[in-house]
């Protein structure tokens, strides 16, 4: 811990030194939210005239962000923005962090102060928001990052200024959020005219780090080496290090089985899928924070064979929680599978086929690999209505939906002792028909 804090107070010092250059003001967009991290409308960012730059003498930084999924259940990056809440710092806390009581520069002794009110109406943070996209991708990590825009104008001594920075706790189904509270420092130096005089003040560096001094993000526009603030998203951790309550994301197969005497095995039948949130949730809100569903939330669907779209062989597409429907051909043995789900989304599928040519549609939905069985019929009508429409809502990992169609071809016991009488009698008359020719037959020789 202690090379941390000595790391930390390191590249205070060495992002104050290389800072004596001054930087042009940055474009910064409409902040997500305000001053003191209230949330705004929770929409995405819109262009504006308004003027948040943050000065020739401010800073602008970023702080990486990162939502982690389940590698083995493909999800998609939640459909939501991350906030961030600025607050004012403690010194006691600062001085501990940067194991120093007074900052020193060039034989300078600079004081630790708490932000003011005043200095915090001026701080700008944008959300990192998965809705406009993210920066990348890999081994199932979506990263973005937030912005922390520090203009001078309230700042009027030189010193280093302590705040906090908190994440949101939204209420997205199936992210779990950080709850950690962050320090940052800014730090605010003298810059001098040739002939010794004060010419102006600027930000050199703002600095946020953990408790453990180590640093989560700032330094450096880029940067590279920030831990920064990390979110999971179906992310069940390891064998040896769990996450616990980490399984939030679901997935479901949707298989297909053809039974009975007179069943062709061969027979193709269409599913038509679709995924929507659960009614009574609060969904796309203007509210971000209180948002729990999202119909442009998206999902993995893998086809039970093989598609083409516009010449190229596809095996599966993403599909949003709007209501939209999709087809998916299948027979016997084949299944397909939705991947991303949570508790606050349903299921909705039906069978085009369902209780035609003969065949008795049937279904089976086990809502986790050992869950009880839910069965039931979809042999009421053969449109797609609620009747004969099967809806789950997927809570649990490896759900499945089985839909079997069975067509039997037995004789009823009754009509068989109803047309026995007058079988016996068309024997009968065979018979004695059979001897009157015989018998004939030797008369006449």
């Amino acid at each position: 811990m202690r090379k941390n804090i000595n790391k930390l107070a390191t590249l205070v010092m060495t992002s104050a030194l290389a800072a004596s250059m001054s930087f042009g003001a940055f474009a910064v967009e409409v902040p997500a939210t305000g001053a003191t991290g209230e949330s705004t409308e929770g929409q995405p960012a819109q262009e504006t005239t308004q003027d948040y730059s943050v000065g020739e003498y401010g800073k602008e930084i970023q702080i990486p962000k990162s939502v982690t999924t389940d590698i083995n259940n493909p999800t998609s990056a939640p459909y939501t923005a991350f906030n961030l809440t600025v607050g004012k710092g403690s010194v006691a806390k600062a001085k501990q962090i940067l194991k120093t009581d007074k900052v020193t520069k060039d034989g300078d002794a600079f004081e630790v102060y708490a932000g003011t009110d005043e200095q915090l109406a001026t701080i700008r943070v944008s959300a990192a928001d998965f809705r406009n996209g993210y920066d990348s991708f890999a081994n199932g990590i979506y990263k973005d990052h937030f912005t922390v825009s520090v203009p001078i104008t309230e700042f009027k001594n030189a010193g280093v200024y302590a705040f906090t920075l908190k994440e949101v706790k939204g209420s997205y189904s199936g992210v779990i959020y950080d709850e950690s509270t962050y320090d940052m420092f800014v730090f605010v130096e003298n810059v001098f005219k040739q002939d010794g005089t004060l010419d102006h003040l600027q930000i050199a560096s703002v600095i946020v780090a953990n408790s453990d001094g180590v640093k989560i993000g700032g330094g450096k526009l880029t940067n590279d080496t920030a831990t920064g603030i990390k979110n999971n998203f179906g992310y069940e951790g390891t064998e040896e290090d769990p996450i616990p309550d980490g399984d939030t994301t679901h997935d479901i197969t949707i298989g297909k089985k053809v039974a009975g005497n007179t069943a062709n095995l061969s027979d193709k039948f269409t599913f038509v899928v679709s995924v929507k949130p659960k009614t009574g949730i609060t969904v796309d809100g203007t509210d971000v924070d209180k948002t729990v569903a999202s119909e442009n939330q998206e999902f993995t669907l893998t086809y039970a064979e093989p598609k083409t779209v516009d010449e190229t062989t596809v095996t599966s597409e993403k599909i949003k929680a709007n209501g939209g429907t999709h087809e998916i051909t299948i027979k016997n043995g084949e299944f397909a599978k939705i991947n991303g789900l949570t508790d606050a989304y349903e299921v909705t599928v039906y069978e085009v086929e369902a209780g035609k040519d003969g065949y008795k549609t049937d279904y089976d939905y086990k809502n986790g690999k050992n869950a009880t069985s839910v069965t039931g019929s979809l042999d009421k009508t053969n449109e797609a209505t609620t009747d004969d429409n099967v809806v789950v809502t997927v809570s649990a990992d490896e759900a499945t939906l089985g839909i079997t169609n069975t067509r039997e071809n037995t004789i009823p016991t009754g009509v068989a002792m109803d047309v026995a009488p007058y079988a016996l009698m068309v024997a009968l008359a065979g018979g004695a028909a059979a001897t009157f020719l015989r018998k004939k037959e030797s008369f006449e020789d």
